[in-house]
């Protein structure tokens, strides 16, 4: 038994001093410690891992290599096993170590720390949120709580400090809101190191009970319209907290209020008074509405109901009530709707194409409706016929109008225009005169699927294909209709008509014909710009004519914006941004327009925001432009965007000496510090021990300053750039090489 108790013993030594050798062969433990000035206190512990047993073992502070003394901020606690620093300033930076005291006065580094500033940045983007908001029940509303700085941040909502589930945006969206709604709602956002906190109160006040009121504008309220034209009588109501309900009442006479009030208050009532007035069909009813000024709602609209009248005739005439309704009351308007005959000219679509023969006398009637006197002028392919001596003079009577063509050839065929005018108006109709064939393809007839339309692009060669339909051989001709294009020089020389100017030109063409059908391809080799235009491709014999329209227009090509390699910025308050050239490399005739857009929003050239060969210049840059834009190119082919990001930055130092320097000797070394932002608001310091360092050098270039000094002494080095209210710190620990 006494031989099993030496031998614990012996086990347990032996314990205890592999634990102390492998505690001294252990590395020391080192962390990097980042703390915000002006936050309540920080800890350094000499164990960071975890607790350790104490057992007699004494321990030692070190700061930048010379003991650590006490003061009234900083607490050695926990038998020297933990500091505590309260309030701590730019000062504290510097490296810290808890050392161990071994038996011979040895000491063994058990945990190094270095400490510094942390630069993170937590805000608000809209700084003057409103505290208090009232809203009434049924509404819509929506808080938000954007907030900028360090990512990522995180958002949590919560109603009366309890969290609201499933809502992680930096918006919250409160729909058909009652009046137990109202509450105190706080949004928090946070990120690794800060956090920051908004509330607002919400108030939801009961909607009151308002009976509706109609929008009457006097006298303005009767209707007029014309017999045969679409008209509507507008009903708006004003005041109503939801959409009452509209009636439209036709009078069978005059309006009785007595009559009006009883159906108003009771609608079973409308069948004893059918006789009086009967009730208009909902399918004449459009649902309508308008902005209407508000001093606290610019954007507040009022809502009613149109009385369509799709076409006007006498039996519309007469009195109509708009009778609108709630359950707490009702309102209505009598409107008197007056329709008047037409006074301007009308000609009914009575004359239809004409196909007459060859050789006989043509008589063609225009009749026309409206009052008189009534001036009648008749065109042929838009030239007054009477400068055509072949055609006999017309005849005017009443309300018709007469000419004659004698001895009908095909040179006489075209359109035809009857135009009447008075004094009040004046109205036209047009119809297509041709010989009326005797015999089967005697006049050449378009096959009219031909196609029509033709996209080409400059230096491109083009086929235009004719198939037509004639016994024999038929002679192509082609117009170039110019009209008021004064500058194409194919234009010059043409024939001068009231609808414009023709030009006849001459293109290679080819023809291929099998029996009656006949194919002409004209060709056009290699296009340039005055070729663009409409064309006239006119195919005739002695008998007649026929023609077919043809267009030829530039080919438009979809826009490609050039890729650009960053698509997200980074800049600071106060300096000016611009966003790299949004540069289209796919182009066309139809050139592509340039828009810029924040958050789906059009931004309009000002004093901030300039627009400038594609590119987007931003003056002074706000919290406020952090966000999404958008450069759009669109032409009529297509568009193309690309999306950016612009993030703004608080002022943060930049670049900085490294936090701890060995001197060596009575060498000298540079303190330096630099920040970008609006130069010309900044101003810098270099501190040691809370004085001012003399013979500070401060330079600026474009954005950037930097604030710099040659110093020999040891000691902590604070350097300072401040731009108006913000202010960004770093420290440099400086101490000689022993």
């Amino acid at each position: 038994m006494e031989w099993f108790r030496i031998y614990l013993v012996i086990f347990g030594v032996l314990c205890v001093c592999s634990n102390r050798v492998r505690s001294a062969e252990a590395k020391p433990v080192t962390k990097v410690k980042a703390f915000r000035i002006g936050v309540n206190r920080f800890w350094l512990h000499c164990f960071p891992r975890g607790k350790q047993a104490i057992n007699g073992r004494k321990f030692e502070w070190f700061y930048n290599g010379t003991a650590l003394k006490p003061n009234k901020r900083i607490k050695i606690r926990g038998s020297n096993t933990w500091v505590r620093i309260q309030k701590p300033t730019a000062q504290d930076v510097g490296k810290y170590s808890c050392k161990e005291i071994l038996a011979g006065n040895d000491r063994k580094t058990l945990s190094i720390f270095h400490v510094k500033i942390d630069q993170s940045t937590l805000e608000f983007i809209n700084k003057n949120r409103p505290k208090n908001k009232i809203v009434l029940s049924g509404d819509t509303t929506t808080l938000y709580c954007n907030a900028t700085g360090t990512q990522p941040i995180k958002y949590k909502w919560y109603k009366n400090n309890k969290k609201i589930r499933r809502t992680s945006r930096p918006y919250l969206i409160l729909k058909n809101l009652k009046t137990t709604d109202s509450a105190k709602y706080s949004c928090k956002a946070k990120n690794k190191v800060l956090n920051i906190r908004y509330d607002v109160n919400l108030d939801v006040k009961a909607r009151a009970r308002v009976s509706p009121y109609i929008e009457k504008d006097g006298d303005d309220d009767d209707g007029k319209a014309i017999v045969g034209s679409t008209a509507s009588l507008s009903c708006y109501e004003l005041q109503s907290p939801t959409l009452p309900k509209f009636v439209w009442l036709k009078w069978k006479g005059a309006a009785n209020l007595t009559v009006l009030n009883k159906i108003a208050e009771s609608s079973n009532n409308l069948v004893d008074y059918a006789s009086m007035v009967e009730i208009l069909p909902a399918d004449r009813y459009k649902q309508v509405s308008k902005k209407a000024f508000r001093l606290r709602d610019p954007e507040h609209r009022i809502h009613g109901v149109d009385l369509i009248f799709p076409d006007v005739t006498l039996f519309d005439r007469g009195f109509y009530t708009c009778l609108v309704s709630n359950q707490a009351g009702y309102d209505y308007k009598i409107t008197y709707f007056n329709i008047e005959r037409s006074r301007k000219p009308r000609i009914p679509n009575n004359i239809t194409d004409l196909a007459e023969k060859i050789g006989d006398d043509v008589e063609i009637k225009c009749f026309i409706l409206g009052e008189g006197p009534l001036n009648v002028t008749w065109y042929k392919d838009d030239v007054p016929i009477g400068e055509l001596q072949h055609i006999s003079k017309f005849q005017q009577r009443n309300h018709r109008s007469i000419f004659k063509v004698s001895n009908f050839k095909s040179a006489d065929a075209g359109y035809y225009k009857c135009r009447a005018k008075n004094a009040f108006g004046e109205a036209s109709y047009t119809f297509k005169l041709v010989p009326m064939v005797t015999n089967n393809n005697a006049v050449p007839k378009i096959i009219k699927d031909s196609k029509t339309t033709y996209q080409v692009g400059i230096g491109e060669d083009l086929e235009i294909k004719i198939q037509y339909v004639v016994k024999g051989i038929a002679h192509t001709q082609l117009l170039l209709y110019c009209g008021g294009q004064t500058d194409n020089p194919l234009c010059a020389g043409g024939r001068k008509t009231l609808s414009g100017t023709f030009r006849v030109l001459d293109v290679p063409r080819t023809m291929v014909s099998e029996g009656d059908n006949h194919t002409v391809m004209l060709s056009f080799k290699k296009i340039n710009e005055s070729l663009y235009g409409n064309y006239s491709v006119f195919v005739g014999n002695a008998l007649g004519y026929d023609f077919i329209n043809v267009t030829i227009k530039p080919a438009a090509v979809k826009p490609v914006i050039l890729h650009m390699r960053t698509t997200t910025f980074i800049t600071q308050l106060g300096v000016d941004f611009m966003f790299p050239e949004c540069k289209v490399v796919i182009q066309s005739k139809s050139l592509a327009k340039i828009t810029w857009k924040k958050s789906f929003s059009d931004i309009a050239s000002s004093e901030r925001h300039i627009v400038r060969q594609n590119k987007l210049m931003i003056k002074d840059v706000r919290n406020s432009d952090a966000g999404y834009y958008t450069c759009n190119a669109r032409n009529s082919a297509g568009e193309d965007q690309v999306r950016l990001i612009l993030k703004v930055w608080p002022l943060v130092i930049n670049k900085t000496s490294p936090a701890l320097i060995t001197r060596l000797g009575r060498g000298t070394v540079e303190i330096f510090c630099s920040a970008y932002g609006n130069t010309r608001n900044m101003t810098g310091t270099i501190e040691n021990a809370g004085y001012p360092v003399p013979n500070v050098v401060k330079t600026t270039k474009d954005n950037l300053f930097m604030v710099k000094v040659n110093v020999t002494d040891d000691g902590t080095f604070v350097c300072t750039i401040q731009s108006g209210k913000e202010k960004a710190q770093s420290a440099t620990v400086v101490e000689q090489f022993h």
